[in-house]
């Protein structure tokens, strides 16, 4: 319960507001508890579980998401300071800490809730405990005909046979189901990192995976449960290690930082996808979610005005609901912002995270009113000068939609959020077109989805590389929808496509699928873009044998393991009759020495062309 005083100021706040400035934050901030380096959610966690309030502790932990174990351990980070990226480890023992990984820029430990302020009292200067950052699954399967991927499971094609796959998400409940009605994997590789059970939880991981095995349903399949950025690093080293060759993530991160890279997920996602592995990652559902620019306070009081004065960015919550929220900014000149979650007034403060130390902050709050209400979002400047920030919001519960949730004020560009943010080129952000308008050819604009992430990101790079379809069906005659669903499509459709073409490396099957995004499906502007990438993923209908040739890539020496430059490496690639094949050129012209009609004559091959007549030379 606030303090009375707190409490009276509020209400004759409310009786006054008519004379006040609309839009401005009628409150002063609460005071921080403590000025010890932990987070006040952590702090009145610590306090209620000494008191002996497993109400109020349980209260705490539903609200904030904190993932507790059974043995009633919880798991927080510390974070690292910029200029020391060393974990403490010589004040664990005294508290029976328990590490759980340790990365330069933080180390996340299970500890004890009765031991946090302890903890955070030993902490050397510069280090911060802080609550993990949870994952977000990009909402709650597809048909393969909409990426053109059945003919690669039909009869005696591949199917995904050959290609390791790897699943990583919040939970697969009802996946022994999907199994018993033939929409899953009937065998996989298990692995938990929450310690809550694999086949316990969220059912999303269960359309992630029928959405995939659809588009390829012979390829191998491991699945990794985690809830937070920590357990996703651990999960993505553990798909290196099982070889995997595509890994799919329909999850985002808010909150991580401000650097692109500057974490230890993308620390972990880009090294999967410099060891070879293609990594499809949801783009995020934060378009309408999303606010970024300068700081911005024209009457000087610290507080930022998203639209001149008006210092609420307003948001209607609806009944069991709860909204999140990110705020990161630009560190590298040592400014502290504070987040907050107000009333729609500003004269109550719903939810605040006044940390020091970090270029990050994060806020929630759960609507229990029993109808719809509505809460802002303000941001106070503490210190240093005005530079750049963000703010990236989703909700959860009854009424949460993709769809229909929007902040007041909000920025569209440079909504991606992590790991599609990271900078590696086999990090594969996927956006969502609605599966409807999936069919448009290229040339055509405004059929993005009302919520699909855009780049770039804040250090200008790409952030969406391609798009997939979402609002597709699942079992049960469901539909998945969300980026959640767009990026398993988009990685089932890959893996179908890979298992027909078992030569090729990463970067040259990353390439077949942007060149034929680019050739089949470039809506928006021509080129790459920042609201669909490439293009639509579609493939070629499937051919055994196939081989494709591209005069823009760099293979002058026909390595099998990369797309051919020379139409006569090729044909020379395709095996002697009675096997059949087939050729396909990229639009150009192609001078090799060669006698097509040989060929033609002496193997069984099919010479087609994508994106353009081609020349062929004989020179």
């Amino acid at each position: 319960m606030k303090p009375l005083y707190l409490i009276i100021f509020s209400f004759f706040l409310s009786i006054v507001s008519g004379f006040s400035q609309p839009g401005q934050v009628m409150t002063e901030p609460l005071k921080r508890p403590t000025e010890l380096p932990i987070q006040i959610r952590l702090w009145e966690l610590c306090n209620a579980a000494n008191s002996n309030d497993p109400e109020k502790l349980d209260q705490i932990i539903s609200r904030h998401r904190i993932n507790m174990r059974n043995d009633g351990k919880v798991n927080v980070k510390i974070i690292h300071p910029r200029n020391r990226q060393v974990s403490p480890t010589g004040i664990f023992s005294d508290h029976s800490i328990e590490i759980f990984r340790e990365d330069p820029e933080q180390t996340s430990i299970y500890v004890h809730p009765k031991q946090l302020i302890a903890l955070a009292q030993k902490l050397p200067e510069g280090y911060v405990l802080y609550q993990e950052i949870q994952a977000d699954p990009l909402n709650e399967g597809p048909t393969p005909q909409v990426h053109n991927s059945a003919s690669y499971s039909a009869g005696s094609a591949p199917g995904g046979t050959g290609i390791k796959i790897a699943i990583i998400d919040v939970g697969f409940n009802g996946l022994q189901n999907a199994i018993a009605n033939g929409r899953a994997p009937a065998n996989y590789d298990s692995t938990d990192f929450s310690s809550t059970g694999v086949l316990n939880g969220s059912t999303h991981g269960v359309a992630v995976i029928e959405t995939v095995f659809d588009h390829a349903p012979n390829a191998q399949y491991f699945i990794y449960k985690v809830v937070n950025s920590t357990q996703c690093a651990s999960a993505i080293d553990l798909a290196v290690s099982d070889d995997v060759d595509i890994i799919n993530m329909s999850l985002g991160y808010r909150g991580l930082g401000w650097e692109d890279d500057d974490n230890s997920l993308c620390t972990a996602t880009n090294s999967a996808a410099d060891a070879g592995i293609l990594v499809f990652v949801s783009s995020g559902n934060s378009k309408k979610m999303h606010w970024q620019g300068n700081f911005s306070d024209n009457d000087n009081d610290n507080w930022h005005g998203w639209s001149g004065n008006n210092e609420l960015n307003t948001f209607i919550l609806q009944d069991t609901t709860s909204i999140s929220c990110g705020c990161t900014w630009d560190p590298s000149q040592n400014t502290d912002y504070n987040i907050y979650i107000t009333n729609s007034q500003g004269t109550q403060i719903l939810d605040s995270d006044e940390m020091t130390g970090t270029a990050f902050e994060s806020v929630n709050f759960q609507n229990t009113a029993g109808f719809a209400i509505t809460v802002a979002i303000a941001v106070k400047k503490i210190s240093g000068p005005d530079v750049e920030f963000e703010i990236q919001c989703s909700t959860s519960g009854v009424g949460s939609s993709v769809v229909n949730d929007q902040l007041n004020f909000r920025v569209a560009a440079g909504s991606i959020t992590w790991p599609a943010a990271c900078s590696a080129d086999n990090v594969i952000g996927v956006a969502a077109v609605d599966r409807p308008d999936f069919n448009n050819p290229s040339g055509v604009s405004g059929i993005s989805t009302v919520y699909s992430s855009e780049g770039p990101t804040n250090e200008g790079r790409q952030g969406v590389d391609i798009t997939g379809a979402t609002v597709t069906t699942i079992g049960g005659g469901g539909q998945f929808f969300g980026t959640s669903c767009s990026s398993p499509n988009a990685a089932g459709a890959a893996a179908a496509l890979w298992s027909s073409q078992p030569n090729l490396n990463a970067d040259n099957l990353r390439y077949l699928l942007f060149r034929k995004a680019q050739i089949y499906k470039d809506w928006g502007t021509p080129g790459l873009d920042y609201i669909y990438g490439w293009g639509g993923l579609y493939l070629h209908d499937y051919i055994v044998n196939t081989k494709y040739v591209d005069r823009l890539v760099n293979n002058p020496s026909g390595f099998s393991s990369r797309v051919f430059q020379n139409v006569d490496d090729a044909f020379n690639a395709v095996p002697n009759p009675p096997a059949e094949g087939a050729v396909i050129l990229f639009g150009n012209d192609y001078p090799s020495p060669y006698t097509p009609i040989n060929y033609l004559m002496n193997k069984n091959v099919l010479l087609k062309t994508l994106g353009g007549e081609s020349t062929l030379g004989n020179n």
